[in-house]
């Protein structure tokens, strides 16, 4: 029978900070819809602007993390900031789209899709297509944050790309066996899931965290719009 590997000491210290500062401020560990939109709209207005369909995806997203996820503190405070992370996203493409619109509007080559289960060889596909320099990969980065991307140049954007592989060092220091599953990192060429759900409609979600409840809401769900 598979039994994870032991917590490593930076994993451990990490779950031993994120209990302390859950004790000292739980209000900040909250999975309350309100509380994580306010949080998330940076701008007056960013709720107007948040994606269509968001707070039933909210709702169904941070009840069954709540219910089914049987997440310590530390799992909580990623469970937030992922949703935080796809509001913000939503608003800031929408902000985007106000001040840029004849950059929305202009015309792009059609895309390759590459389309297959989970485990099934689409990522080695992906990143062996994107060593063609004919073609044009998206980084974590672009997919996650589109918008703050397109503003950046030069040095301020491989700042931002160098700062964003933080987080992917990270998920190995908490889950070391995690990289002979799907490697990445802020330099790797990754795939649509790191920009989809910003109406928080992502199977991305019940791939690294118990969301039992979510996955069988979202298996009726219409994606297209996400």
């Amino acid at each position: 029978m598979w039994r994870p590997a032991p917590p490593s000491a930076t994993a451990r210290a990490a779950r031993e900070a994120a209990e302390a500062d859950r004790s000292a401020r739980p209000e900040r560990y909250r999975l309350d819809v309100d509380a994580v939109a306010a949080a998330a709209a940076r701008r007056a207005g960013d709720e107007d602007r948040f994606a269509a369909g968001w707070r039933e995806g909210l709702e169904r997203y941070l009840g069954s993390a709540a219910g089914d996820g049987r997440l310590t503190a530390l799992g909580t405070a990623q469970a937030i900031r992922t949703a935080i992370g796809r509001l913000r996203s939503g608003a800031a493409m929408a902000r985007f789209a106000e001040v840029e619109p004849d950059r929305v509007a202009r015309p792009i080559a059609p895309p390759i899709f590459i389309t297959g289960g989970w485990r099934t060889g689409t990522t080695f596909l992906f990143r062996l297509l994107a060593t063609d320099p004919r073609l044009r990969a998206p980084l974590p980065a672009e997919l996650s944050d589109p918008a703050r991307l397109a503003g950046l140049e030069g040095v301020q954007r491989e700042a931002h790309l160098d700062t964003s592989a933080a987080a992917h060092d990270a998920l190995y220091d908490l889950n070391p066996e995690l990289r002979a599953i799907h490697d990445s990192g802020g330099r790797l060429p990754e795939e649509c899931a790191l920009a989809l759900g910003t109406d928080l409609r992502n199977w991305a979600f019940p791939s690294t965290m118990r969301l039992d409840g979510y996955a069988r809401w979202l298996a009726d769900e219409d994606l297209t719009p996400s």
